[in-house]
Order: C-alpha cells, then structure tokens, then sequence
C-alpha cells in the first residue's frame, strides 16, 4: 500500500495523467475541501486536468503517512507547493484490489 501512495503522489506531482488512471479504480470517488465531489474516473481524471492546468508547477512533499492495514486507508500529511504558494493537505486515501478507491482531502493550515 505505501508503495502505492508514493506512486499516486509522485505522478500526481508530474501531472502525469495516464499513470493516475491506471492508480484509479474505476469507481473512485475524490471528495476535497472545498466540498466538490467526484465520481468515477473519468470526473476525477477531469478534476485533475483542471488543476493542474490552473499551475505551471506541482510538488508534493511526504509530511507524514500512517496506514491502517486492516481498513486499507491511508492517512497522509503532505505540503503541496502550487508555482511557490505553499498549502498544507490532508489527504485520507482508501485502497482496494490496488486501486484508489476513495480520496478525501483537507485543507490544513
């Protein structure tokens, strides 16, 4: 699991589309803090090109991760830098059959 977190954060990080849609599962569901929610993989794929059209530059940075094998979620800290303006996330990520299924995500401070 935790190599798949590493995966989704570093293509998240290249933009890198393609690579996202083999992490997805079919039926992903990406809820954000801003309380827009997607459904499936093509409106989350979608939500992704939107964002990552709005910057020249995304980098993520592994503040902290702890996993719950049992519930296969992940709970990760991470500072997004968006073309240099820092934003602290939290991101709860829940895998199956290697596969993201659900993404939360909150904004810090």
């Amino acid at each position: 699991m935790e190599k798949l977190i590493q995966e989704y954060f570093e293509a998240f990080s290249k933009k890198d589309i393609v690579k996202l849609a083999e992490l997805y599962d079919d039926n992903i569901v990406l809820s954000e803090w801003n309380e827009n929610m997607f459904s499936g993989k093509a409106e989350v794929i979608q939500a992704n090109l939107e964002l990552f059209g709005k910057f020249d530059s995304i980098n993520i940075t592994i503040l902290s991760t702890g996993i719950d094998q049992l519930h296969n979620i992940s709970l990760n800290e991470i500072l997004v830098n968006l073309d240099g303006q820092l934003v602290r996330v939290v991101d709860v990520i829940k895998i199956m059959n290697n596969k993201i299924q659900f993404i939360m995500a909150y904004r810090g401070f």
